[in-house]
């Protein structure tokens, strides 16, 4: 992650941590969105990932009540 926070195709608003309500430092997942480049044509896209979620959290349902 720290190489990828670096670069300049990082889109610090597109990278978002998911935490334990009540709990800020105990971290369920991530996913983060960076600038790519779609060859040959040139076509500006977004690549998706990495996209990670703790394993005890991976299948319990997580949504805003």
């Amino acid at each position: 992650m720290e190489d990828l926070q670096r670069d300049p195709a990082w889109i610090a608003e597109l990278s978002l941590v998911a935490v334990v309500p009540g709990a800020v430092d105990e971290v369920v997942g991530r996913v983060c969105c960076t600038r790519a480049e779609l060859l040959p044509a040139g076509h500006a896209v977004l690549g998706l990932g990495p996209l990670g979620v703790r394993e005890k959290y991976q299948a319990a349902a997580w949504a805003e009540p």
